[in-house]
């Protein structure tokens, strides 16, 4: 005599991951889902009166041969709780999953946001939605990687829906930036540039006044006599009354680059830097000294 639990056996063992032989001409009874035009349908298949019956999501239950067997295939090695097929039957969402979209009516309801604003709630939806579902969450069937690849790809569709629309936005304004600076740039390039050929020439000339000031100096104090330190500067022929005077400016000619190198070893500016160009380096395959090369494989 065959019992409830014997009809069932395959499902039951097949919760626990261990999937037994799958054939065409033997639907198994139990709950399961199917995936249609990329959206997960609850699946239940039965027998009753020696007739087997399958139910895709709030469909009629069909008892014909060709589609329970049909069913049962694209189904069997996705099985899932009964609680979980009848909640999803329910609600159109499975336990533990976020919806596809926050105003969803139902499993297979996929239109984009329109606007910001709803692009803006969509998005922070499926974030929180996303942070909720993965939360002390360990990835331990395939089932759960399922839903990591589902929820990742509505993701990755809404960021490029906003790197579209934020292209779309922004493209007049850049274009009025680049106008702007095709009418400024030539103006202020212009002046720096004669402001800093007039410098240069002035230059020379406070370099002169600065040796004739230093050599009269050293003559006062070889003559026995004091020398005044005066400051050198020259006001310039505009009304404006700014006065040009020499500056020291500082600049560091290196001679010894491994010693400054070491000498700045512990800086984390340089340790960034060093860290890019070594980045650089293992991505083309090059070796560096002192570099080992890691890698690791992340979800796609």
């Amino acid at each position: 005599m065959t019992t409830q639990t014997d009809k069932y056996a395959y499902w039951l063992e097949a919760l626990d991951g261990s999937f037994g032989a799958i054939t065409e001409i033997a639907p198994q009874a139990g709950f399961y889902r199917k995936k249609t035009a990329g959206v997960w349908l609850p699946v239940a298949i039965w027998e009753e009166h020696e007739v087997t019956w399958a139910q895709i999501g709030k469909e009629d239950p069909n008892g014909s041969s060709g589609f329970v067997r049909q069913t049962w295939i694209d189904c069997a090695k996705h099985p899932v709780t009964e609680k979980n097929y009848r909640h999803a039957l329910a609600t159109g969402q499975w336990l533990g999953e976020a919806p596809a979209e926050p105003s969803s009516p139902g499993l297979g309801h996929n239109q984009p946001p329109e606007g910001f604003d709803d692009l803006e709630a969509t998005i922070h939806t499926q974030a929180v939605a996303a942070e909720a579902w993965i939360k002390d969450r360990q990835i331990e069937t395939q089932s759960d990687a399922d839903t990591c690849e589902t929820l990742a790809n509505a993701l990755l569709k809404l960021k490029k829906q906003a790197e579209d629309e934020h292209t779309a936005e922004k493209a007049p304004h850049l274009k009025a930036g680049r106008e702007v600076d095709a009418k400024y740039k030539p103006l202020i390039a212009q002046a720096a540039d004669w402001a800093k050929r007039l410098k240069a020439a002035a230059t020379d000339y406070l370099l002169a006044r600065e040796r004739e000031k230093q050599a009269a100096a050293a003559q006062a104090i070889a003559a026995g006599k004091t020398a005044v330190r005066t400051e050198m500067r020259a006001t310039t022929s505009g009304t404006s009354g700014r006065k040009l005077s020499l500056r020291t400016v500082r600049t560091a000619h290196i001679e010894d680059w491994d010693s400054a190198i070491a000498f700045f070893k512990a800086n984390p500016e340089l340790r960034e830097l060093v860290q890019k160009l070594a980045n650089k380096c293992v991505q083309v395959g090059a070796s560096v000294p002192g570099v080992k090369a890691v890698e690791e494989k992340v979800a796609a």
